[in-house]
């Protein structure tokens, strides 16, 4: 079922855009075929498995501006296929999509979300083929802007969403609204207040009483020329249908300074009332507002305090970043509270121009408040990719992993190590970042 899904919002948004002009449409699409050897396949702490595994990755990304209507869209199928059989095969579907249509200038604009991705079904477990769910988020509705005076104008978005995981029976349709007054002290300078509202049904309303949420914000948004940032501050109150109504103030910091043309730096302070579902989109539209394989997936309401500093370059072909991340889960019902701290980099260095390398690295300390469980973390690798021809290029990289748990059974390390060869089969794919 969710394969054919998963087609259709591809054919969707392909059709979407080829309507508008193909002569517009910036298209990438690669092949791309590997092999890597394992020690440990199933991150286990006996009976380590080694495996070889072979990968092949069809992937196409998709650009579209002309004025009225944009669209963004990435989307790969991955097969991995274990030639010693420690995991059965098994394909693996990603999209990231995003179209507007800008109806009425400056007044309406549809906009249609779609994101397939995998996330853990156990946070706290390891994340191989048996811990890992398919999800998609699917958000729809028109963004409507009324002018009152010269200065200030109202805004309303009445919205959709749909959000489907593989193994988690918490399946759920939410409807929503959101109103805000916003006033132009300067050219440079925001104010105003935002409402929201949202109504959440699940599937399975018995295992996962529904809910709403309603929260009321004061807002300041400033914009300089190189310097922007954002504030929030009120209140959100969650009425749920089985279990205790939750309320309390919530608020949010959002500041990005450009250091240079290809640099910068953004600090991102968040503590809201909220659900998994929320935090999961807000996730995956833009990965520098915390990592989601950090948080369990489920129906719960949460108070999620994130801190994150992210620094970033990007430059045509490459693109390097810095970040730590500060976590607090406080769960409503469910024992499941948890305390993050992670700091990782991912680093990418052109030797020559046909040879590019780069570095990860990541550590991530996890604290099960309930149950006194601490986890740590350790990734370390590199890569290199090297260019044979304008269409040909082979990747080589090798990846160290170890996790160690005051749970002995979850501790493991894992030495990997790839090799692979990518074809570009149209133009050259681009990140949606």
């Amino acid at each position: 079922m969710q394969q054919e899904s998963f087609g259709r919002i591809v054919l969707l948004f392909v059709l979407i855009s080829c309507s508008a002009g193909a002569a517009a449409l910036e298209i990438g699409a690669d092949l791309n075929l590997g092999m890597t050897y394992t020690d440990n396949s199933k991150l286990t702490s006996t009976n380590e498995d080694s495996d070889w595994i072979v990968n092949t990755t069809a992937g196409v990304t998709v650009f579209e501006d002309t004025g009225a209507f944009t669209t963004g869209i990435s989307a790969s199928l991955e097969h991995l296929e274990y030639l010693n059989g420690t995991f059965a095969n098994r394909n693996y579907y990603s999209l990231n999509g995003v179209a507007s249509w800008e109806q009425f200038k400056d007044r309406l604009v549809w906009q249609v979300e779609d994101y397939f991705a995998q996330v853990p079904v156990d946070t706290l477990d390891a994340f191989t083929p048996d811990n890992i769910q398919d999800t998609n988020v699917f958000s729809f509705g028109p963004e409507i802007t009324l002018p009152v005076g010269q200065r200030s104008e109202l805004l309303l978005q009445p919205q959709l969403q749909d959000y489907y995981y593989g193994k988690d029976d918490i399946d759920n349709r939410q409807y929503g609204l959101t109103a805000g007054w916003h006033f132009n002290l300067r050219p440079t300078l925001v104010v105003g207040v935002d409402g929201e509202t949202r109504q959440v049904n699940y599937d399975n309303e018995t295992l996962n009483p529904n809910y709403s949420i309603h929260t009321l914000h004061g807002m300041l948004e400033r914009t300089l020329s190189r310097l922007q940032y954002n504030v929030t501050a009120g209140a959100t109150r969650v009425d749920r249908d089985m279990f205790k109504d939750r309320k309390g103030m919530t608020g949010s910091l959002d500041v990005k300074y450009n250091i240079t043309r290809t640099s910068s730096l953004r600090t991102y302070l968040v503590s809201s009332l909220t659900d998994a579902n929320i935090d999961l989109l807000r996730s995956m539209v833009d990965p520098q507002t915390g990592d989601f394989t950090n948080e369990q997936a489920t129906s719960d309401i949460l108070r999620n305090n994130t801190l994150r500093v992210t620094y970033q370059q990007k430059h045509v072909t490459t693109s390097s970043q810095l970040w730590a991340e500060l976590r607090d889960l406080d769960y409503t019902e469910s024992t499941q509270d948890l305390r993050v701290q992670a700091v990782g980099m991912s680093l990418d260095y052109p030797i020559a121009a046909q040879l590019k390398t780069g570095i990860i690295a990541q550590y991530i300390r996890t604290r099960q408040l309930d149950t006194g469980r601490t986890d740590k973390e350790y990734i370390v690798g590199g890569n290199a990719s090297y260019g044979l021809s304008r269409k040909l290029r082979c990747n080589f990289g090798l990846q160290y992993q170890r996790k160690d748990s005051t749970q002995t059974i979850d501790t493991y390390k894992e030495f990997k190590i790839f090799a692979g060869l990518v074809y570009d089969l149209y133009g050259q794919r681009q990140s949606l970042q």
